[in-house]
This record gives structure tokens, C-alpha cells and sequence, in this order.
């Protein structure tokens, strides 16, 4: 399936944007697709979020979902 996938934090430095559409039936194939096409990304710690709900790994992605790549924040 087709989705946006927004990236934030050092994330955007790594993939040089700060979204991309991609292509993937679940996370773990999105995760996969983004490690080849970013090896950087492997190295990180972050969370992926569908819409505005923290997902697992074997979670279905939807034709038009917005995912986000989510780096650990820090608050003040």
C-alpha cells in the first residue's frame, strides 16, 4: 500500500527529507525498504506511529496512511 511517511529529528538529516510515499503492506516491510534504502536509519532508535497511534512491528499499513518515523524527544 501507497503512505506518506514523515520523518522528524536527526531522522530528516539522515534520509535528506522530511517525508517520502512509499510503498508497503506492513511495518516490518516498510522498516526493511527503509533500511536498504537508508542503512543510517539501522543505527537509530525510534518509533512508528499510523496516524497517531504508536504501532509493532507486524502492524498492516492501509493504501493512504500517514506514518511517522518518531526519534526519542527530549522536554523541558
Amino acid at each position: 500500500m501507497s503512505a506518506e511517511v514523515k520523518f522528524y529529528g536527526e531522522l530528516i538529516d539522515i534520509t535528506g527529507s522530511d517525508s517520502l510515499i512509499m510503498t508497503a503492506d506492513s511495518v516490518n516491510e516498510l522498516r526493511d525498504s527503509l533500511f536498504q534504502k537508508f542503512p543510517a536509519l539501522q543505527s537509530k532508535t525510534f518509533l512508528i506511529a499510523i496516524g497517531n497511534k504508536i504501532v509493532s512491528e507486524n502492524s498492516k499499513i492501509a493504501d493512504g496512511d500517514q506514518i511517522a518515523l518518531l526519534p526519542p524527544f527530549a522536554g523541558g
